[in-house]
């Protein structure tokens, strides 16, 4: 939910807003399905993470990061993480969808992450700031391809991601718990910066 009380849902492939009598304000196509909620940057900017699968283009094989404008329902930029999604320990190209929400930071940084391996750090015109690679914060740890689980950023600027992969030789499936120090300070000052709205998790979506 907006500041000015609007509500965003998610169905299929497109992000409807409406008002808080129910009209709608706008749709928005995202081009794939929306497995995640949105979250909201401080200036109102919605951010919302999508599947692979392009209706547009079959060879999609990665999720967009798109940036909305609140007030008009257009794209503000998108983000590709398909040139990453190459596995050089399977020598083959991933499917990543992105299943959780994003975080946004107090200095205005788009934390997101997806299916497979990476956490991906962005400003908020949408360029690359960071890229963490889950395959160098525990050694031996193959890849990190199961990357269902939200992100969790706490007031200090550490930012905490869940993992779980099946370790080479063995058939278990092992977790991990990773830590990673930012540049943010917390949360960013909006009604709706994370998934679970905010450090209380106060909201069921």
């Amino acid at each position: 939910m907006g500041g000015d009380g609007t509500i965003y849902a998610g169905s299929g492939r497109n992000l409807i807003a409406y008002t808080p009598s129910g009209e709608i304000k706008w749709i928005f196509d995202a081009k794939a399905k929306i497995l995640a909620p949105p979250v909201i940057g401080e200036d109102g900017t919605i951010y919302l993470g999508t599947t692979a699968k392009d209706m547009a283009d079959p060879k999609k094989i990665a999720g967009y990061l798109w940036a909305i404008d609140p007030s008009t329902g257009r794209e503000k930029w998108m983000f590709n993480i398909d040139p990453w999604m190459y596995d050089e320990y399977e020598n083959t190209w991933k499917n990543a969808d992105i299943y959780a929400p994003p975080v946004v930071g107090g200095d205005g940084t788009i934390y997101f992450t997806a299916e497979y391996r990476y956490v991906w750090a962005l400003n908020p015109d949408g360029t690359l700031r960071e890229n963490y690679d889950l395959n160098k914060f525990a050694a031996g740890w193959p890849g990190g391809t199961v990357t269902y689980s939200a992100l969790v950023l706490d007031e200090n600027g550490i930012l905490y991601k869940a993992d779980s992969n099946t370790l080479p030789g063995t058939e278990k499936e092992w977790g991990v718990i990773i830590a990673i120090r930012t540049q943010s300070r917390g949360l960013a000052n909006s009604p709706w910066p994370k998934g679970y709205r905010n450090y209380q998790n106060t909201s069921s979506g």
